[in-house]
């Protein structure tokens, strides 16, 4: 069997757990300070370009829903998601990355 992420296999544990998964041993990471800057940088640009969330979605391939919950601290993006929505504005990940940093040092 191959070797499946931590997160996953304490979710899995968790389901099939003898008391039929009432124990909620796993939640979902928690947006840490950089990814939720880093949605903010891309819905500054976003908002540059004049996209809205359902335009970015199109051009993304990332679903309006996901973004939307990206942008109000509720979920991060995947790297892939990240990558797919940076291509759509024409901007590099490590462009996003690093002016996320920006802000978060001028914040200190």
């Amino acid at each position: 069997m191959s070797q499946s992420p931590q997160g996953y296999a304490d979710w899995h544990s968790a389901r099939n757990h003898p008391n039929g998964g009432d124990v909620d041993e796993y939640s979902p990471p928690v947006p840490g300070t950089l990814s939720l800057v880093v949605a903010e940088v891309v819905e500054d640009v976003a908002k540059e370009m004049f996209l809205t969330q359902t335009d970015l979605g199109r051009a993304s391939g990332v679903s309006q829903s996901k973004i939307s919950r990206a942008y109000r601290g509720q979920r991060v993006f995947t790297i892939d998601e990240l990558a797919a929505i940076c291509r759509a504005l024409e901007v590099s990940v490590a462009a996003v990355v690093a002016e996320a940093e920006d802000r978060l040092r001028r914040s200190e």
